[in-house]
């Protein structure tokens, strides 16, 4: 018996993280032995059925929503940080609308893998206590989200810190990432340093700090990739560093819009990695690359600190200037952070899986 799954999560717009976490999600539920039919819901229904082989849907069309809902047998939200206001209320209510609706419906939710809060306001924090205590199962993706729903008051008997899904992804062979290097014009016998920055609240802060490190890095003998996660809104950013720079002759920006896995390929060939987006940082991880974090969000330092990895940037030292600091000191202890890194692989490995064992579990009885 074919048993339908709906998925929703931050998908369709172009951020390489939550695809990659859809892309994964995926290929896992298709090799778990039972036969699914998999339905996400997306902000790009063709490009999403195309490059997963799944059925999508408009996340923003209610009816068909609803339809789906009626006739799936397990809805999963996440992974990724759905549950928060710091984006705006909008963004809370309507991952919450879904669980309702999925629990309206009588179906097996999974809230899969999320990062939790912030919630700041106190009836968004009380309607977010009162639809998780209702879900089958809850997995998070850090200590501080669980931490925060502890805060909270939930008391629920199926709740665990599980490593984020994408830790289960596989970098691709080396003749692609060749390729990849071939139409960048980047070459393999020079010394690169991979910069992932994002737009933020404190974008001045952010463009000055890097731009000092970029110099910094560039006078040290390195070159500098700019690897944006989410375009076009990276790409602005990291362009606007760029130009600010008297010279830029050692510095280069991904013009393509890459896979993750094609992502993990071109990391595994940098020196070191200076990453904002907690997916970059996943990224950099799987390709064994020492790395520093600038911490604008929770989750980057949640991140951090479950890898025991100190290299961290706040945005309080990013505005005191640093960065360059830090990163120089990082770059020195790289060979141990390589060596920590290497030595939990297997462990982040068998945390991420714990999320696809337990859809299998909720998928057993289901007639």
């Amino acid at each position: 018996m074919t048993k339908k799954i709906l998925i929703s999560g931050y998908y369709g717009f172009n951020n390489s993280g939550d695809d990659a976490i859809l892309k994964v999600l995926t290929q896992q539920l298709k090799e778990i032995g039972e036969k699914v039919e998999i339905v996400a819901l997306s902000n790009q229904v063709e490009q999403t059925e195309k490059n997963y082989n799944i059925r999508a849907i408009n996340r923003y069309n209610l009816l068909q929503i609803t339809k789906e809902m009626k006739s799936c047998d397990l809805f999963i939200s996440g992974g990724g940080t759905l549950l928060q206001d710091g984006t705006s209320n909008r963004s809370l209510y309507y991952y919450l609308m879904l669980l309702h609706l999925a629990k309206k419906h009588c179906k097996r939710v999974m809230v899969f893998a999320n990062g939790m809060g912030p919630i700041k306001s106190g009836f968004n924090r009380r309607r977010t206590l009162e639809m998780l205590k209702k879900v089958d199962v809850i997995t998070l993706r850090d200590q501080d989200s669980y931490d925060f729903l502890m805060e909270l008051g939930l008391k629920h008997p199926k709740i665990s810190v599980t490593f984020d899904p994408v830790f289960m992804m596989k970098s691709i062979e080396q003749n692609r990432i060749n390729r990849i290097f071939e139409e960048e014009n980047l070459d393999f016998d020079k010394k690169y340093i991979g910069i992932s920055v994002r737009p933020w609240k404190e974008g001045q802060y952010i463009e000055s700090g890097v731009k000092a490190l970029v110099k910094s890095i560039c006078d040290k003998g390195y070159e500098v990739v700019f690897i944006p996660m989410q375009h076009p809104h990276d790409d602005k950013i990291s362009q606007s560093i760029i130009d600010q720079l008297d010279d830029n002759s050692r510095v280069h920006c991904l013009k393509g819009c890459y896979e993750a896995d094609e992502m993990i390929g071109i990391m595994s060939k940098m020196d070191y990695i200076v990453a904002m987006r907690y997916h970059a940082l996943i990224y950099a991880i799987l390709s064994q690359r020492a790395l520093t974090a600038i911490s604008y969000d929770p989750k980057v330092r949640g991140l951090m600190d479950m890898l025991k990895v100190n290299s961290v940037c706040s945005m309080a030292q990013l505005r005191e200037g640093e960065l360059d600091n830090i990163v120089e000191k990082g770059i020195v202890d790289k060979s141990k952070t390589i060596d920590l890194l290497e030595m939990s692989h297997d462990e982040k490995l068998k945390s991420a899986y714990e999320n696809i064992e337990i859809i299998k579990e909720l998928l057993e009885g289901i007639e």
